[in-house]
């Protein structure tokens, strides 16, 4: 079916609402406990889906889920999705996503996300999603206890958890990417780093190691006293991760 006029549509309770196209349409309900399934909405003003209602492979343009427990998935929302009871939001495809105060305890997780994910609810966890966003933030948090763990996080000009604005009691735990760790260049750092390069073989020097070169011409004895220590050729590593073991 296609739906061109203003006013309302709505599936009924327990009713079913599959494979419609929406113009212009005021406002559309897919009531509690209703089925909703493969319908396209263009320039629908509002869109609300209520209590246990099945949602999937649908696509919307701005969309307010008002009830709780219903099955939101495999959905497209091109504008805002807003959620105002506790519900789990798993495998769509999203834009912004606003969380409100009654959304408390709700689930985001496995979305791919455009836009940014701000939650001013309590005990929310947003899990494994993929933002990547133009917007300054990928995930606000202002609630209470909020979880955001082992997402892949792009916003405009940060990542990780970097590209995060949340409360100190968030907990944030396993996000990429991870900032690049900082290695502190010592003395001992630096001795170690000589040691393995001075003990790979050159060609140029017949095979031998500058370690082997030097002490051919000039003996043991200088680098005994400087502290340095030819590597076993099997265990040399010429390469950074020499200096994050």
């Amino acid at each position: 079916n296609k739906f061109y006029s203003g006013g309302a549509a709505g599936a009924g309770t327990n009713g079913t609402m599959i494979d419609n196209e929406f113009y212009q349409t005021v406002s559309v309900s897919m009531t509690a406990n209703c089925i909703a399934h493969g319908n396209v909405f263009y320039d629908t003003t509002k869109t609300t889906v209520q209590a246990n209602a099945q949602v999937y492979d649908n696509i919307f343009n701005n969309v307010t889920i008002s009830g709780k427990d219903t099955l939101f998935e495999n959905n497209t929302v091109n504008g805002k999705l807003t959620i105002s009871q506790p519900n789990n939001i798993n495998n769509n495809n999203l834009t912004d996503v606003q969380i409100s105060a009654n959304g408390k305890t709700s689930n985001i997780t496995n979305n791919n996300v455009t836009g940014t994910i701000t939650s001013g609810a309590a005990n929310v966890t947003i899990d494994s999603n993929y933002i990547n966003t133009t917007n300054e933030y990928t995930v606000v948090v202002t609630g209470a206890t909020n979880t955001v763990t082992n997402n892949v996080l792009y916003a405009a000009e940060k990542k990780g958890d970097e590209s995060l604005n949340v409360k100190e009691d968030t907990i944030v735990e396993g996000n990429k990417p991870e900032p690049p760790k900082t290695i502190v260049v010592t003395q001992d750092n630096v001795d170690v780093m000589m040691n393995h390069i001075n003990s790979y073989s050159r060609l140029k020097l017949g095979n031998k190691t500058p370690f082997e070169a030097f002490e051919f011409y000039y003996g043991s004895e200088l680098f005994e006293k400087l502290g340095y220590k030819q590597v076993e050729k099997n265990q040399v590593i010429i390469n950074p991760k020499l200096l994050k073991r």
